[in-house]
């Protein structure tokens, strides 16, 4: 749990609980991405109150699965939903963010009492925050997702790695860092917020300012999970080999692959997010060609030795960076993205020259978005063969999240 917002005082005010409040419900009723399309609501605010806003918003999203079990112990009648936010918003305060009691209780209730639809229960709010308070009330340990989630999680892995799973949102996850093999910076490895595990791998510290570290201004390194670095390895692309990287945005494997000489053309549908790796690519001094399209219904002018497919996914293994994936999803958006990617799979299948390698990868903990999809595509195309090895057993390989800077990630290798 952080706590780093700990200990606000009420000079943060009614302005700041008043934008957590919209943001929250924005991401539980409106299924709105956290990090997506808030900035309405945070640019009216100071940096610091702007600050304790977001951290409220975040805390309060990753704990949501307990706040709500800790609410509806002490309230056994369920009130209206907005009631819920505006109480959960002070429970996470109190029980995760260690705001001073005086703070957390009479600005929630001075939040409760500003709207027509919350106003009735603001003596309710400010009974049940009292009782916290004066009896010194924790949070219990609940699932952290909602149960729909956690119940084929219990399915796919079992009732010890469910749990785990679900108590994830818990924790910041560290960004991962890859280094830019043709601009090294031993300055890097010796920063007090930088970290090396057993495996060799480089992870910042939660809440580091990456653009302040040694080297960023240079180019002598990008931000990129575990998951993604081994699937780009994976691909074990050649100097001067033609390579596609599909869904490319954000772009670490982008530049990972054109730093071993390959001649990418980096796909994406998003111009906007494109716009972020070229300025990347111009950052590291690394190339690739940019292309901006659908691409289910783009066609390459020559077949490709190597494609690489991060596709489109329900982001379910990413618990740890971004804990709002959970209460944004739907079963619907399973059912939705598995045709996406299984069309996606198809296409890359059709680009790739004789002898070619695709790279499939997911950062999701969906069996159907990994092993199924998988299986699904070599009996569609019986001429594909796994690339096996003794690390990839059938050619595939799954991460499971929690050690370091891993997402839960899925990666298959194929060879036409």
């Amino acid at each position: 749990m952080s706590t780093a917002a700990s200990s606000r005082s009420s000079s943060d005010g009614k302005a700041s609980r008043r934008v957590a409040y919209d943001m929250l419900a924005r991401v539980l009723h409106k299924r709105q991405a956290l990090d997506h399309g808030h900035e309405d609501l945070l640019s009216s605010l100071p940096d610091r109150e702007r600050a304790f806003a977001f951290q409220l918003v975040n805390q309060a999203v990753r704990r949501w699965g307990s706040v709500t079990a800790l609410m509806e112990s002490l309230v056994p009648k369920a009130p209206p939903p907005a009631v819920s936010l505006v109480l959960g918003l002070g429970v996470t305060q109190l029980c995760v963010m260690r705001t001073s009691s005086h703070a957390a209780v009479s600005e929630t209730v001075d939040l409760a009492k500003s709207d027509q639809n919350t106003r009735p229960y603001a003596k309710l709010v400010n009974a049940v925050l009292r009782r916290i308070e004066r009896e010194g009330l924790a949070l219990p340990d609940a699932p952290e997702v909602p149960a729909w989630l956690a119940q084929r999680w219990h399915q796919a892995y079992g009732p010890e790695v469910a749990h785990t799973l679900t108590r994830l949102p818990r924790e910041d996850a560290p960004a991962g860092l890859t280094v830019n093999p043709q601009r090294p910076c031993p300055e890097l490895l010796g920063h007090p917020a930088v970290t090396r595990d057993a495996h060799g791998e480089l992870s910042v510290a939660p809440g580091t300012d990456i653009t302040t570290l040694p080297g960023f201004g240079d180019g002598a390194f990008w931000v990129q999970n575990t998951g993604a670095r081994q699937a780009a390895e994976a691909l074990d692309v050649c100097r001067g080999e033609r390579v596609l990287d599909l869904c490319a945005a954000p772009g670490g494997k982008t530049l990972q692959l054109a730093a071993k000489g390959a001649v990418v053309d980096a796909l994406d549908i998003s111009a906007k997010r494109l716009e972020r790796l070229r300025q990347n690519l111009e950052r590291t001094g690394l190339a690739a060609n940019l292309i901006t399209a659908d691409a289910r219904k783009w066609q390459p002018d020559a077949p490709y030795e190597a494609i690489l497919l991060d596709a489109p996914c329900t982001a379910t293994g990413t618990l740890r960076k971004s804990p709002d994936v959970p209460w944004v999803r739907t079963p619907k958006d399973l059912s939705r993205l598995l045709t996406v990617q299984s069309e996606l799979l198809d296409q890359a299948v059709g680009w790739l020259a004789p002898g070619g390698r695709l790279l499939y990868c997911t950062c999701s903990l969906e069996p159907e978005e990994g092993e199924e999809q998988i299986t699904a595509l070599l009996k569609r195309h019986r001429h594909l063969q796994a690339v096996s090895s003794s690390a990839w057993p059938q050619g595939r390989q799954r991460l499971m999240p929690g050690e370091g800077n891993t997402d839960g990630f899925f990666m298959a290798l194929l060879k036409s």
